[in-house]
């Protein structure tokens, strides 16, 4: 052997030799060469007792007691992982439903109850995202490392990396470990309740049917677990197309997965968002006896004062808001005042969920109810959204005008984030309108001006063209109105503030518009904008974020916004009927009702007369109040809508989690 080769051997041995884990089993190994727990009897403990296995293991996730339902659905939760079967179950927004799910995937497989978990959300990305917790608290959580070692020293080994995770071997014997942003692959150590045990993630729209992993020893294994976490967005749950589709996915799915007489099992922790969306259906007893359906809303019972002292407790916090005491000192007063009072009749099903402020779950959870409105509160935390009748609406030209918030014209408060502008053009009829709006990060929109121009007649006469064509006097028209906005100064707070956002509706005027706004040239930015019926709603070509029916494209003469003109058309007249600054609420400037009757007929010049969920869209029908023009409703709306697509949601945004590569415990620096 010449002085090279023997340089090759010896690197090739050294590599070896690290690969190898064996040395990092710190309890070292049995007779059988199977790594030992640090605490045995503690491992087998927990074996038969998932709320046990959560509480002790996870520390950091489960940091409050667990109420008696959710102790109840960590019960079924066992027996479906042990035995199989089918459960579908809701709980309130923030209950911890998907953390949960990690927790039961984890105890599934380190204890060998099942030997291939799919993890499926309503997108891909929503899937990875629960995969990659998995794999986290395998790297990171020492607990588990400790009891567990045969999967979490080779997990911390890896250091994230598949090409690592290939090569490690214990006592010379590859482990076949596959650590992938797909496929997460346990390894062999014969012996142990995890061997070989896989776990991947899938979108529900993604490939679930004749899903099977091959394993290196060359046998095919398929899924026994189905983790199905809110399969369903907000878009799929309004359509009855989508709904069938994803009922249909999950049915074959899961009974066609299964080999041979293995009981198949599937979780399903959703939240209800419509009518006979996927999770009611799969909830009702009735129709899916055999997935075991159980709701959970956030109160079992209203307090028996909601409609009395409750508004005087809410006049008292939206007043703390307005003065920017996010602490609502003057609110949780009244509440501590008059608790007794403010308590008697309510139930909630969780006396531990307490949000700072609030100083008990009854206050938290009408906090929620008084921030969020009551169709989100319905469906997002009780689990029972509002049926179509109770959706019906009939705003009047009073209601609109009672809408008044106190604040001066041009003045936003100052927790609004933007100030969009809607301008409908009418040309031979009723001229420029425009609305000026400040909105909040959960659609609180704010009117601080509306007009029109011209005020006392039609922008273009047939009869008395002055010389000018139609297109020369939309031009100029929409000349004035954005010069108009360019030297009027507008606030947030005390802030003066440039529009975020100036959007035109294009009409059947494109040529004109567009070559009005490619040429514009103002301090705000200004966009063509077009409204589509529901029923012909087909998003297509986005650029950018889009926002809740709303987004953004490129037409060959320029940039347009998109709306859906129902859906807006409806939530624009329904957010007057809000409380003032509730989220998704509208509200008008000044102090005087009876000086905005002009603007609240236009508002409510257009009656919702019916509303038809069909198979493929929800068709829309309209009345026309006769002689009363709708112009203002149209701009209004489109303020309004600019403030989804700028980021606005009635619902607030969670947080992704951030990956940590520290490990929990003290004690130990590394794995290394």
């Amino acid at each position: 052997m010449n002085r090279n080769e023997y340089k090759k051997e010896q690197m090739a041995q050294r590599r070896a030799a690290s690969a190898d884990c064996a040395p990092h089993f710190e309890c070292g190994f049995n007779a059988e060469n199977v790594p030992l727990a640090k605490d045995k009897k503690r491992r087998e403990k927990y074996k038969y007792d998932l709320l046990g296995f959560l509480k002790h293991y996870f520390p950091n996730t489960y940091t409050i007691d667990w109420s008696e339902s959710q102790k109840k659905e960590v019960i079924t939760a066992q027996q479906v992982i042990e035995h199989g079967g089918q459960y579908a179950f809701a709980a309130p927004r923030g209950d911890g439903k998907t953390s949960r799910v990690e927790g039961y995937t984890l105890y599934s497989v380190l204890y060998g109850f099942r030997k291939f978990v799919v993890i499926v959300g309503s997108d891909q990305g929503s899937a990875c995202e629960i995969f990659e917790s998995v794999k986290t608290e395998l790297r990171t959580n020492e607990l588990l490392a400790e009891d567990f070692p045969e999967v979490c020293v080779p997990a911390q080994i890896a250091e994230d990396t598949a090409q690592k995770a290939r090569q490690i071997k214990l006592h010379g014997n590859p482990l076949k470990f596959k650590w992938g942003k797909d496929t997460l692959a346990l390894p062999y150590i014969e012996g142990t309740d995890a061997s070989g045990a896989v776990i991947k993630p899938r979108g529900i729209t993604g490939r679930l049917r004749g899903m099977k992993h091959k394993r290196d020893d060359g046998k095919n294994v398929r899924p026994d677990l189905f983790l199905l976490d809110d399969p369903q967005t907000d878009e799929s749950a309004n359509s009855a197309a989508q709904v069938n589709q994803r009922e249909k996915l999950i049915l074959g799915t899961v009974k066609g997965a299964g080999a041979g007489t293995e009981p198949i099992a599937a979780f399903m922790p959703c939240t209800v968002i419509a009518e006979n969306d996927l999770a009611s259906r799969f909830l009702d007893r009735k129709k899916r006896p055999d997935w075991h359906g159980t709701k959970v809303p956030l109160l079992y019972s209203f307090p028996d004062e909601k409609e009395k002292m409750w508004k005087e407790y809410e006049k008292a916090w939206r007043d703390d808001q307005d003065k920017g005491l996010l602490d609502v000192p003057n609110a949780v007063k009244f509440y501590l005042d008059n608790q007794e009072a403010l308590d008697k009749g309510a139930k909630v099903s969780n006396p531990l969920r307490i949000k700072r402020p609030a100083v008990s779950a009854i206050q938290t959870a009408m906090d929620i109810y008084i921030s969020d409105g009551a169709e989100t509160f319905a469906a997002e935390y009780q689990n029972q959204p509002l049926s179509i009748y109770d959706k019906a609406y009939d705003v009047s030209v009073d209601e609109i005008c009672s809408r008044i918030n106190g604040l001066q014209q041009h003045y936003a408060p100052e927790n609004c984030n933007w100030i969009t502008i809607g301008i409908d053009i009418n040309p031979k009829t009723r001229g420029i309108n425009w609305t000026v709006m400040g909105g909040t990060q959960r659609m609180s929109g704010y009117i601080i001006r509306y007009d029109v121009y011209p005020r006392d007649k039609a922008l273009y006469d047939d009869k008395q063209p002055n010389g000018r064509t139609i297109e020369q006097a939309i031009c100029e028209g929409l000349d004035h109105v954005c010069n108009e906005i360019e030297n009027t100064k507008f606030y947030i707070g005390n802030k003066e503030t440039i529009p975020t956002m100036v959007l035109i509706d294009v009409g059947s005027w494109f040529d004109t518009i567009f070559g009005f706004i490619n040429t514009a040239n103002f301090s705000f930015p200004v966009k063509g904008s077009r409204g589509r019926a529901n029923s012909q709603w087909k998003p297509r070509n986005i650029i950018g974020r889009s926002g809740d029916n709303v987004y953004e494209t490129n037409w060959t003469r320029g940039r347009v916004v998109i709306n859906n003109a129902d859906v807006w058309q409806e939530r624009t007249q329904k957010a007057f009927q809000l409380p003032v600054g509730t989220a998704g609420g509208l509200s008008i400037y000044g102090k005087q009702p009876d000086l905005h009757k002009w603007y609240a007929q236009q508002i409510t010049s257009l009656k919702l007369v019916q509303k038809v969920h069909g198979p493929v869209s929800t068709v829309y029908t309209w009345h026309k109040t006769p002689r009363q023009p709708d112009d203002q409703l149209d701009s209004t709306k489109i303020a309004f809508s600019a403030l989804s697509l700028l980021g606005g949601s009635v619902v607030p945004q969670e947080k992704k989690k951030k990956k940590s590569k520290i490990l929990r415990k003290q004690g130990r620096s590394s794995w290394r």
